[in-house]
């Protein structure tokens, strides 16, 4: 699996997450912060397989 998320996009993606667990838990139900699992995930790993379909790399020290 190679990397193609770059640090600037990880951490926007850390950012996004944040901003949606706290968004689950002050104003909407508390499921949506599942959704978070997304880009933390996406994040942590380095990759992105919507990204790599579409042929999208930010990651520029590969």
């Amino acid at each position: 699996m190679k990397r193609n998320v770059g640090a600037f996009d990880g951490l926007v993606r850390m950012i996004i997450a944040i901003a949606i667990i706290f968004y689950a838990g002050l104003v909407g139900p508390w499921w949506v912060g599942f959704i978070a699992l997304v880009p933390v995930v996406t994040a942590a790993l380095f990759y992105c397989p919507v990204w790599d379909i579409v042929g999208v790399n930010t990651c520029h020290g590969d």
